[in-house]
């Protein structure tokens, strides 16, 4: 896997058999409202890190922030935000 970090994320590159696949990884930064402490920023995080497309997902519950990591490809806001806002105690919004 070749990684390199630019201002637009990420790119890795995959050799899967004679096939060369190129991801670009996009970082993004959401507010997530009603996290209160680090078992609510799991709650949050692993729920997003469970979806196709999803490389990390880190909360912060203190800023009210969820950061992912992303292709864009495979995943969209919309996903993120039903994966957190289906928890029921926690709001996304885009």
């Amino acid at each position: 896997m070749h990684r390199e970090m630019s201002l637009y994320g990420s790119l890795s590159t995959f050799k899967i058999g004679k096939e060369k696949t190129t991801t670009i990884m996009t970082q993004k930064v959401y507010t997530v409202n009603g996290m209160k402490c680090p078992h609510c920023e799991a709650h949050v995080a692993d729920s997003v890190k469970a979806l196709a497309g999803v490389s990390d997902a880190k909360a912060d519950h203190d800023a009210c922030t969820l950061t992912v990591d992303l292709d864009e490809t495979q995943v969209s806001d919309e996903q993120i935000q039903e994966a957190v806002n289906s928890l029921g105690r926690y709001e996304l919004t885009l």
